[in-house]
């Protein structure tokens, strides 16, 4: 009976530390480097700025989304692994560099219909995890020509 009650008690906290993680959100997103890598492929550091209300240490595990060029999928992209875990703190608004490899669909799209930003979204999920509790972000029809604007000041 003690063990129960202790691990009731125990659930109850960790839980109840997590509480409103699902307050979670992305506060800011800045491009920090930009590089080809191939002729169909990029690499994009990026800056996410998270905000955490939580009392609990998340961090993030997976970033993937795509590029759509009027609907249809254009480019994929795919978080590259990084040797240093990127941690957001908690109660507060914490900042973790991401390197993404993004990757033509069809190299031979670009030729096809121009490549006006207006034309141009992209969804994109970003994964955090703290324990058993994992969290989305979704970013869904982003305007491309935000971050083109972002890449062409660096």
């Amino acid at each position: 009976m003690k063990k129960l009650i202790f691990i009731l008690l125990a659930c109850s906290l960790i839980l109840g530390g997590c509480a409103n993680y699902r307050d979670i959100e992305l506060a800011g997103l800045d491009v920090v480097s930009f590089s080809m890598v191939s002729l169909n492929a990029a690499q994009v550091e990026v800056k996410l700025e998270v905000d955490n209300p939580t009392r609990a240490t998340f961090e993030v595990v997976g970033v993937e989304g795509s590029i759509k060029k009027q609907g249809s999928e254009f480019a994929s992209i795919l978080q590259v692994d990084t040797p240093q875990k990127c941690r957001i703190a908690p109660g507060a608004s914490s900042v973790a560099n991401i390197t993404l490899r993004g990757e033509l669909s069809d190299p031979i799209a670009i030729f096809a219909g121009g490549l006006k930003q207006e034309h141009f979204t992209a969804d994109v999920t970003i994964r955090i995890k703290q324990g058993i509790i994992t969290k989305r972000i979704v970013l869904k029809d982003v305007p491309v020509g935000e971050l083109v604007k972002e890449i062409i000041r660096k």
